[in-house]
Formats: structure tokens, C-alpha cells, sequence
């Protein structure tokens, strides 16, 4: 365990392989690369700090919180459970994020905003990209690339926005769960969405057809909402759930049966008046 009530000082860089690192004091200063191995949760409100230096979060079932401002410039990799980006600045000088089968990144703390350098790519390889806990947050990204089926979660909040530089899926399913808002058709010209929809917005977004269908939308309750539309108001290319076929073909069935229900009721209430004015 490393505890600081005062200043924690690493100056070069620390490795945590069990129990916790407990800096409550934002002068407290890692300087280097720290790597967490421990299956322990811990927050950390100090720095990171040191040019090409590295984050790597290792920590089976565990969650790291960063709740200060970092400033080392290397990659930050999530192998293993959580780390949570839970101030402005808490990954604002990472170059890069991974996220591998097993990790999660999560974005948290709300009305923090730029918790992750907004030009650092990220790498979804098998690992989760979270905003579970916020609502109407927004968060800025460089581009967005899968090595492996990986998946985004809006978590229960609303209104939460995620802009990246791009996408490229390279052949893998993108699950994007507790998404919130409206059905969109190809044809749409106007954005139905309020303030309650989220968004996932790119700066530049070219998928084909059979791209645009690994990539699948779950609402809160895990009701699947369709696979992906590209659709663009005001110029900013969005990723949207479009109904699948079958989904629309379905309602206009339903929709036939009850239109015909309902003339052959109002056939017969017509066909009673009739004959009792025969009569």
C-alpha cells in the first residue's frame, strides 16, 4: 500500500501489486510510469506526470480513480478492470488509450469535462468504453479503432455525447448498450432528438453498408434498437439505430391487421344500422 495524507512522491514511477495507493492531496507527484496490478480499488488525486511516460491499469475486478490532473504524455492501457477518468485533466496528456478484453475506461465525475486529451486515440481491443453515472456529459476524442468486438456504454444517464476524430471497425461488432433516443429512417432529413438522446458523433465517418451493420444499439433495458445509420445534421457526421426490415415489415403488418379490424367493425356496426332502419 501507498498512503499520503501530505505529498506522495514517486519520482520514478511506481508499481502497485496489491493492497492500494491513497493520495488524497493533489501535491502529491509520480513521477514516471505507474503500472496497477493490485486486485484493490484505490484513488488517486495527485499527479502523473513525465514525457512518454505510461498509465497501465492491470487490476483484476479493481477500479482506479484519477481524480487529479495528469501530465505524462505515454499511452494509457486498461488490461484489467477499471480506471476511471473521473476529473478534467485526468488523462489530459495520454497520447493514447487501450482498452483490452477485460478493461474498461471509464469517463466519470460529473461536470468534469476533457478528462481525456482530445486528440488521443483510442483502441478498443475487446474492452469497454464507458459513461456509466453521468447524464447530459460530453467527452472529445481522437480516432476510434476495434481490434476485437468491444463495446460503448452510455450506461443509465441521458443526454451524454461522445465525439471522436473517426471509426474504423476492421471487420469487428461495435455494441453500443444503454443508448437513449429515437428510431431513425435512411431517408431522415430532421434530427428528432432532445435533450435526453445520446450521441456518438465523428469529425469523419465512411462505413459501408455491411460495416454500418456490426455495429448494434441496445436500450436501457437491453431491448435491441437496431444496427447503425449514418446520418449527419449540421454537417457532423452520427452513428444512430435504424430499424432492421424485418422490425418495419413487422409494425406495417400489425398496422394492416388493426386498420382491417377496424373496418370490418365499423362495416358491421354500419350493416346493423342499415337494417334496423329497414325494419
Amino acid at each position: 500500500m501507498a498512503t499520503s495524507r501530505s505529498n506522495l512522491t514517486a519520482s520514478t514511477g511506481l508499481n502497485v501489486t496489491g493492497g492500494t495507493i491513497a493520495a488524497g492531496n493533489s501535491a502529491s507527484t509520480i513521477t514516471g510510469s505507474l503500472n496497477y496490478t493490485s486486485t484493490s480499488s484505490s484513488t488517486y488525486n495527485g499527479v502523473i506526470a513525465g514525457a512518454g511516460k505510461t498509465l497501465t491499469m492491470n487490476g483484476t475486478g479493481a477500479t482506479l480513480t484519477l481524480g487529479g490532473t495528469n501530465t505524462f504524455t505515454g499511452a494509457t492501457t486498461v488490461s484489467r478492470g477499471t480506471l476511471a477518468a473521473a476529473a478534467a485533466g485526468a488523462l489530459g496528456g495520454t497520447v493514447s488509450v487501450t482498452a483490452n478484453s477485460g478493461g474498461t475506461l471509464l469517463l466519470s465525475g460529473a461536470g468534469a469535462i476533457n478528462r481525456v486529451n482530445n486528440s488521443a486515440s483510442v483502441l478498443l481491443a475487446g474492452g469497454s468504453l464507458s459513461m456509466a453515472g453521468l447524464s447530459s456529459s460530453s467527452e472529445t476524442l481522437g480516432a476510434l479503432t476495434l481490434s476485437a468486438d468491444s463495446i460503448i456504454d452510455f450506461g443509465n444517464g441521458n443526454g451524454d455525447t461522445l465525439h471522436f476524430a473517426s471509426l474504423a471497425l476492421n471487420g469487428h461488432d461495435l455494441t453500443v448498450n444503454h443508448w437513449t433516443g429515437p428510431f431513425y429512417y435512411p431517408t431522415e432529413t430532421t434530427d428528432h432528438g432532445d435533450a435526453t438522446q445520446d450521441r456518438l458523433l465523428f469529425d469523419s465517418l465512411s462505413l459501408s453498408p455491411a460495416e454500418l451493420a456490426e455495429i448494434s444499439f441496445y436500450d436501457d433495458a437491453g431491448a435491441f434498437r437496431g444496427t447503425a445509420l449514418d446520418i449527419s445534421f449540421g454537417g457532423t457526421p452520427e452513428l444512430v439505430p435504424v430499424p432492421e426490415p424485418t422490425t418495419v415489415i413487422g409494425g406495417m403488418v400489425l398496422l394492416g391487421l388493426i386498420g382491417y379490424r377496424e373496418r370490418r367493425r365499423l362495416g358491421g356496426i354500419t350493416r346493423r344500422f342499415a337494417r334496423r332502419v329497414r325494419a
